[in-house]
């Protein structure tokens, strides 16, 4: 302490004030993790200084301001001068609050991790903009960065998860339009998330409309928010991958892609492997729309399928002749086709084909008309 005390504008700033004891919160120059008592104190007094520091220690270090947390500490350390008694369980109950405020700070202190996955879709109702599919968060084989997320990792985070899931576009919270929509229901497991986000569609948020076309084809991307609170190193076809074995979920973005062709080409070249995959998926649709888009092409009727239903209706008029209408349809079908002939040229026709129903509701109307059974 003397030493610290004379040296005040060397290696030691402020140290002129150093007396009894000190923290890393209180001095620059004392490590975060450690405390330093002042060994020209009596041997008496260092039970209650060390007490005095780990309390300080422990308000500074989650935001406290010196001289608040000093008045409130001398508190506490009054307390153990009254309790002499006491003082071993004050510092055990002082150091436990310190490692758990510490394990707190590390734990916040972590950033964001990201990683993003393509979901299986397995139904979706145009009326709710519900999309149900299942979300493969958990990875048992490594990814291309050699990492992999254990089927348990999110277990213990994700009720506190639940309590806020809602869908936001590309991690962004900047407007209020990028929250595109909701999940309405959640449900961890070994495979993954069975997830059912509900997308505001049609509410004028041209953001929730494209994203739910897109998911509803499964041409989505979620990216996952995450820290990790406990990993490990493994070994996998003799590589060392990292697992992540606890992680805490902060959030499921969904990554929309843009419906401009041009932006889209700029957003691939910044994305990951899984995005790219979605955005060349969407480039295709953009381009060149996918065959569900396109009304359903039938197939033509070939000639002899006309000639043989043209048999059939002739050899309905034979038995119960037409009336005055249909002798003027007769007539109008005769201008237009040179030549009607009888010839008959079997062939086998689906009982259910377009052609046939057509055909079998005009006959029933004419055997409505002329009163035959």
């Amino acid at each position: 302490g003397e030493y610290i005390r004379t040296n005040p504008k060397d290696e030691f700033s402020d140290g002129i004030s150093y007396t009894e004891g000190g923290n890393g919160y209180r001095y620059e120059w004392i490590p975060k993790n450690e405390i330093w008592l002042d060994l020209c104190e009596a041997t008496m007094e260092l039970p209650f200084t060390l007490i005095h520091e780990l309390h300080e220690r422990k308000l500074m270090s989650g935001g406290m301001a010196y001289d608040e947390a000093h008045e409130a500490t001398n508190l506490v350390e009054s307390e153990a001068r009254r309790n002499p008694d006491k003082i071993e369980q004050m510092l055990n109950d002082e150091l436990e609050a310190n490692m758990l405020t510490e394990k707190r700070k590390r734990k916040s202190d972590k950033p964001t991790l990201y990683k993003t996955f393509r979901p299986i879709v397995r139904s979706y109702d145009d009326s709710t903009g519900i999309v149900d599919m299942l979300i493969p968060m958990t990875t048992p084989d490594e990814d291309r960065s050699e990492e992999s997320i254990a089927a348990t990792a999110w277990k213990k985070t994700f009720p506190a998860f639940k309590k806020r899931p809602i869908l936001v576009t590309s991690h962004d919270y900047s407007k209020l339009q990028n929250q595109i929509g909701e999940f309405v229901e959640l449900k961890l497991t070994e495979n993954g998330i069975e997830a059912k986000p509900q997308y505001y569609i049609g509410q004028n948020n041209e953001e929730a409309d494209w994203g739910y076309n897109l998911a509803k084809r499964g041409m989505a991307a979620y990216s996952v928010g995450f820290r990790e609170l406990d990993s490990e190193y493994q070994e996998s076809d003799g590589k060392r991958i990292k697992v992540y074995t606890e992680c805490e979920l902060m959030e499921i973005s969904h990554v929309v892609v843009p419906c401009n062709p041009e932006a889209a080409q700029n957003m691939r070249g910044k994305a990951d492997t899984t995005t790219k995959k979605v955005i060349d998926d969407v480039l295709t649709l953009i381009q060149k729309p996918e065959e569900t888009d396109k009304p359903e092409e039938k197939k033509p009727i070939s000639q002899d399928e006309l000639a043989d239903d043209m048999d059939y209706v002739l050899c309905q008029i034979r038995k119960v002749g037409l009336n005055d209408k249909n002798k003027q349809i007769a007539i109008n079908l005769a201008d237009e086709i040179t030549r009607l002939t009888g010839c008959d040229k079997p062939v086998t026709i689906p009982s259910e084909s377009e052609g046939v129903k057509a055909l079998k509701s005009i006959i029933d109307a004419i055997d409505k008309k002329l009163g035959v059974n």
